[in-house]
């Protein structure tokens, strides 16, 4: 956080936040983006949006050109991206929000693919073992589910809540949220769960994607690997990566064949940097890559 706050040199508060969201972005938002994080809540562009350390405005930097320019990644073009978009976990519940939502097809076999992508800045240096016991109990009824395997799913989390101990090392609040991920994009497989997204386009007035259900779905958890000389955040990656992968093994059978990954912002740096504007290339490297590993 001091190197973060240092880089704009008294811009924010001492807590680290801008006086408005605007100044936290790279170029303006235009309205459909705005809209985007408006839904819902509606809170999250005039309160953490404003954060130096705002996951959602990093991954909103990083992926907000891709509507007017193709993105080539791990042999896919993606040519529209959406932010904030709402996915159905549990029947009469509020929605999970993804944090990015890439749509494009493979250049290869022209299969339309989905690329949902939660982002992560500072949230996995915590070491939280206890918030998987704060999981709702609604995931617990398997009644509560738009998929027939609810009652597997309802085994699986009271497994989980039981794993973490006080002694545990590892952000057991990201493996909670990735959790509702995957049920979220999972129910766009069936047809209760998809009649569920489908509503929620009239009901928060935004815009979203257009998901039949049948793309080829991948879910990465990208998060901002910091450089080793920050050494007590550095080792958290390493921690969270091994408490995700295996997550990963245990979900085999619930995850719809979606595929699903940890990685970093580093490791997507050198594929993405030289395909956006010089301009923006630049603007990312002075706030957030001079920090990364």
């Amino acid at each position: 956080m001091d190197a973060l706050l240092s880089s704009v040199k008294g811009k924010t508060n001492s807590k680290g936040y801008f006086d408005s969201f605007s100044k936290n972005i790279f170029g303006e938002m235009s309205n459909e983006f705005e809209e985007m994080f408006t839904a819902g809540d509606g809170r999250e562009l005039y309160g953490k949006a404003c954060a130096v350390h705002s996951s959602s405005m990093l991954s909103f930097n990083m992926f907000s050109w891709i509507s007017e320019k193709p993105f080539k990644y791990e042999d896919v073009e993606y040519n529209r991206v959406f932010f904030e978009v709402h996915l159905p976990t549990l029947i009469k519940t509020t929605p999970a929000n993804m944090d990015v939502v890439l749509m494009g097809k493979n250049l290869t076999s022209g299969e339309k693919t989905v690329l949902f992508i939660e982002s992560k800045f500072t949230e996995y240096f915590k070491n939280d073992s206890d918030q998987m016991k704060k999981m709702s109990a609604a995931y617990d009824d398997p009644e509560k589910y738009f998929t027939n395997k609810g009652a597997k799913w309802a085994k699986l989390i009271k497994e989980y809540r039981k794993k973490p101990s006080s002694s545990s090392n590892g952000y057991y609040d990201g493996i909670k949220q990735e959790i509702c991920h995957i049920i979220g994009i999972s129910n766009l497989r069936n047809p209760k769960g998809h009649k569920e997204f489908e509503s929620y386009k009239s009901k928060y007035l935004c815009s979203q994607p257009e998901i039949i259900g049948n793309e080829k779905f991948i879910f990465k958890n990208i998060l901002f690997k910091v450089g080793s000389k920050y050494s007590e955040e550095y080792k958290r990656y390493s921690e969270y990566e091994q408490i995700y992968n295996k997550l990963h093994e245990d979900l085999s059978e619930l995850r719809e064949n979606i595929d699903m990954a940890i990685t970093s912002y580093s490791d997507l740096w050198p594929i993405i940097r030289d395909q956006m504007s010089p301009d923006r290339k630049v603007f990312l490297e002075d706030k957030y890559m001079q920090f990364a590993e």
